[in-house]
């Protein structure tokens, strides 16, 4: 049989040509809940190989606040990202645990993730040297204006659904520790400018891993520059692990080295792992044969397509 691609303008016409029967298959095109209901029909769910993260811009003013390892940490165990994950995105994504995509040979779940404490987060913030800034003066009444926060910053987002919503439920909880977060949502080309730049404090972003779990290029310093690592970030433990099991490409110590780097990003909450995008696959019941194993790219669906088949010359 023969492969047809056949493009639509948008969500709603593309699942009228497959609920007329135009189409045997349909991809992602809208969110995972419309597309589980359709009749007659085989749903096929697997992780996209891009993980949403909360970046921190190491470098984002001469206080560097978020290159204190306390304070990262303090700001993630104080965030719930599993509730708001689920609350914004329900079946279109799962909650992340690592740097690393489910499914690669490389990935280890980090229990560190799944912890809300906000206790501790306190106790981070109080034996950091974080201090509140100066008051500012104000030369109309000649007296200091106490700003009463401990460091104002904000979330850089793209400006459309789920983002801000969920930008505005971190920035809250952060409030709790004494910080002064507002969300800056702008538009598509704004951000994009704005994150290749590193013109943030902190941004929801969404990294492309890929096929091989060599993440050197967002984590590494030497890449801050030329790279992806948006927010500067400068950790030598990880930046060594990186290197390491880059140069042992083929070597059997690379995957003992991605889980070392793996513990050590968690350790130092380098960035905050938010969640992993879902891919979905609809199929009309009538093909059978299809398997959707580790996705490197979203053409990987196709990996086993020499023995999709119509069903009624499916052979025992």
């Amino acid at each position: 049989r023969d492969l047809i691609f056949r493009l639509y303008d948008n969500p709603a016409n593309a699942i009228q040509a497959y609920n007329s029967g135009q189409l045997d298959a349909l991809a992602n095109v809208t969110s995972r809940t419309e597309l589980r209901f359709l009749p007659d029909s085989r749903i096929y769910t697997q992780v996209e190989p891009e993980v949403a993260m909360l970046l921190f811009n190491w470098e984002a003013d001469d206080r560097q606040v978020f290159a204190d390892r306390r304070i990262r940490q303090a700001l993630s165990f104080a965030v719930n990202s599993e509730e708001i994950v689920e609350r914004y995105l329900a079946t279109d994504a799962s909650f992340a645990d690592s740097p690393l995509i489910p499914g690669s040979w490389a990935y280890q779940p980090n229990p560190i993730w799944t912890t809300f404490d906000l206790t501790q987060a306190f106790q981070l913030i109080e034996a950091s040297n974080i201090t509140p800034p100066e008051p500012i003066s104000n030369t109309e009444a000649e007296q200091p204006i106490d700003t009463g926060s401990l460091y104002t910053f904000s979330i850089l987002v793209e400006d459309s659904e789920p983002f801000p919503a969920m930008a505005r439920d971190i920035a809250s909880a952060w409030r709790q520790l004494g910080f002064d977060v507002s969300v800056d949502a702008v538009n598509t080309d704004s951000y994009q400018t704005r994150l290749l730049a590193g013109d943030f404090q902190a941004v929801i972003a969404t990294l492309s891993v890929g096929r091989d779990p060599d993440v050197y290029r967002f984590w590494h310093p030497g890449q801050h520059e030329d790279g992806q690592n948006y927010g500067a970030v400068a950790n030598n433990e990880v930046a060594e692990l990186l290197e390491l099991a880059r140069r042992d490409n083929n070597g059997i110590n690379r995957t003992s080295l991605y889980q070392q780097f793996q513990g050590r990003f968690a350790e130092q909450a380098i960035a905050i792992p938010l969640y992993y995008p879902l891919y979905t696959f609809v199929v009309h019941d009538s093909i059978v044969g299809i398997k959707l194993g580790y996705l490197g790219t979203t053409a990987d669906r196709f990996r086993t397509i020499s023995k999709w088949k119509p069903e009624s010359i499916e052979t025992g």
